[in-house]
């Protein structure tokens, strides 16, 4: 798709961000100075029970808004189903989990748009609203900037041990639900901070590869913290059983030539941060670059909203590599 869009020929104005500039969401000028952000994410069901399926692929969705600093306004569902085979019920099931965290985060689901299909997909397409102060990017970063991540890291992995009919114990699933079902509400608020120099979310590419684009963005290097990356439990078992989505690898291969291992440590036992910094993330947490001198009000901030945070590194000048791990 990105090759598509660059080779065009007609240009929009009002278009202010796009599929080129790896954002989470479009975004267009709109009236007296507002901002439209638009975005739509769908896949194949990652848990067996459909309803909690569809709540997971709504937030999924809603986040790509958060990550932008902006408030999702309206949806559409995304409905791709083989009815023949699973059944109108599930479907409705599914539908109905995506109303409830829809709802949840104050969202209308208006409407969409449903076919038959041999594999079931859902998910939603977005429109959200920002100011221009507000908007955040994943471009922006200072040097000495904070990074921090707003969720533990292991979804991928232990999505993965599921779908292989590998028992999670029972807490290891609690949490793992609570994690992906976990509105990354806190954008919105990250938005209106001025101190907030840029921001993204966690998906598809794993944290080197969202950090990667943000190093890439900003012009910068990162320095991250290896130790205090936060897992959640049950990934290092995943680990120990070399349990593992099959992408996780071709994130690898995308970021390696970006990445230094600055640790001796880290160098013989490579295969462990790869693992788990390259693990797909469904709904993921938030990677957000923060000016250093407002560390405590953002700390203070984060309290009050409830959201975890967790320190993990921080941007540094330009160097030869993106992402220095150590």
């Amino acid at each position: 798709m990105l090759q598509v869009l660059q080779t065009r020929k007609v240009r929009f104005p009002n278009v202010l961000r796009d599929a080129t500039s790896a954002d989470d969401a479009a975004v267009i000028q709109w009236a007296n100075g507002s901002l439209l952000l638009l975005t739509t994410d769908f896949f194949a069901p990652v848990l067996d029970d459909p309803y909690d399926f569809g709540r997971v692929a709504a937030a999924n969705a809603l986040s790509d808004i958060y990550a932008m600093g902006g408030r999702p306004l309206a949806a559409l569902a995304v409905l791709a189903w083989p009815i023949e085979k699973l059944g109108p019920q599930t479907a409705a099931e599914t539908l109905r989990g995506g109303v409830d965290m829809c709802e949840q985060a104050d969202v209308s689901l208006a409407g969409g748009h449903t076919v038959e299909n041999p594999e079931p997909l859902f998910g939603l397409c977005v429109v959200g609203t920002a100011t221009t102060p507000q908007l955040k990017t994943n471009g922006g970063a200072q040097i000495g900037d904070l990074l921090y991540l707003t969720k533990p890291l292991g979804s991928g992995m232990l999505l993965t041990a599921i779908k292989r009919r590998l028992p999670l114990e029972e807490k290891e699933f609690e949490n793992l639900l609570h994690t992906l079902t976990t509105l990354n509400k806190g954008g919105e608020q990250f938005g209106k901070l001025m101190f907030v120099h840029a921001l993204t979310d966690v998906t598809g590419f794993g944290l080197l590869g969202h950090l990667s684009e943000m190093c890439q963005a900003s012009r910068l290097s990162a320095r991250l913290y290896w130790d205090q990356v936060p897992l959640l439990p049950g990934t290092e078992r995943c680990i120990t059983q070399f349990i593992y989505p099959d992408i996780t690898f071709r994130n690898w291969k995308h970021v390696e030539p970006m990445v230094c291992f600055e640790n001796i440590i880290l160098k013989n036992q490579s295969l462990r941060p790869i693992l788990t910094l390259c693990d797909p993330q469904t709904n993921g947490g938030l990677l957000v670059a923060v000016n250093p001198n407002y560390k405590d009000k953002f700390d203070q901030l984060c309290r009050e909203l409830e959201i975890p945070l967790f320190l993990i590194g921080e941007f540094i000048e330009k160097k030869e590599y993106q992402i220095y791990i150590l």
